[in-house]
């Protein structure tokens, strides 16, 4: 159920809140007119029946170029009887912030006993507003739509604790939490993370990219998400530089200080994490003063 895009053996997938990778497609009709190059990540995934969490099909804009305000992107689910099968949790539409280069289409799977085979859908990017927008023409992420299939699954009780999307795992009952949440200058602490290792975990179908859900920054009441990337070559992991949310102050940007590492067989993830709670509504990941530091664990 895995899904796959390997580059150099490194596989690198973007998941929530990621920054600008690749390069924009921009062609300035006027002062004011901009081409934005928006599409799918992934162009397929694959869905059990009965799963209980939402799968998330991510759109990206490939690049930015002066633009200011929100970016909507409309969408369309396609396919006879698509709505039997799935729930669209964005009911067609989608919106990025300033700060925001990914957002997502949420589908859930319904259980529904009275289709007995396997059945395939589709999603299809059809409008982008603020601005003119083409759809993701050049760089790697260039597809318009989408292919959704759903796995007949009709096993009382059956749950697969690593639903998965482009190799993304979501499991369930996870926190993040920083032993100091004072602020004032660097600290570390222990981060621990609740998540069950994956049956398919060692596999030629292994998990490859954590998409890790909860109180991750455990101030604010927030329920966030961050991504993390596995290297198949030499066995680390990296946190992409992402936006993470909105904080006691104003933004919180996280990433990697360095390569950490991970066990593949007992499914364990170590590695030291820079944030900043930062109060200037311009810091971007690049500009942001990334002054605390904690360990994150996860395993």
């Amino acid at each position: 159920m895995a899904l796959h895009r390997i580059t150099k053996g490194l596989f690198k997938y973007a998941l929530i809140i990621p920054l600008m990778m690749g390069m924009i497609a921009c062609e300035d009709d006027s002062e004011t007119s901009l081409k934005l190059a928006v599409g799918f990540e992934e162009t397929s995934l694959e869905l059990k029946e009965q799963a209980s969490l939402p799968v998330k099909l991510p759109i990206r804009i490939t690049g930015r170029n002066e633009v200011s305000g929100d970016v909507t992107i409309s969408y369309e689910v396609q396919g006879a009887g698509w709505d039997s099968r799935l729930r669209d949790m964005n009911n067609g539409q989608v919106v990025l912030t300033e700060e925001q280069f990914v957002t997502y289409v949420e589908l859930y799977s319904i259980d529904n006993a009275v289709l007995d085979d396997d059945a395939e859908f589709s999603v299809a990017i059809t409008a982008v507003n603020n601005g003119s927008a083409s759809l993701a023409i050049g760089g790697d992420y260039d597809s318009q739509s989408a292919m959704v299939k759903i796995l007949n699954n009709d096993i009382e009780g059956q749950f697969n604790p690593c639903t998965q999307l482009g190799n993304q795992i979501f499991g369930s009952q996870k926190a993040m939490r920083f032993e100091d949440t004072a602020f004032g200058g660097t600290y570390s602490g222990d981060v621990v993370i609740d998540v069950e290792a994956p049956d398919n975990w060692d596999s030629e179908d292994k998990c490859t990219r954590l998409k890790l859900s909860g109180d991750l920054i455990n101030y604010g009441g927030r329920d966030d998400s961050m991504e993390i990337v596995i290297n198949e070559e030499d066995g680390t992991v990296e946190i992409p530089a992402q936006y993470l949310g909105e904080g006691s102050f104003g933004h919180i940007w996280i990433k990697s200080e360095t390569p950490g590492t991970y066990n593949a067989t007992e499914g364990t993830i170590e590695v030291k994490v820079l944030y900043v709670d930062s109060a200037s509504a311009s810091d971007t990941a690049e500009t942001a003063n990334f002054a605390y530091t904690a360990t994150l664990i996860v395993g």
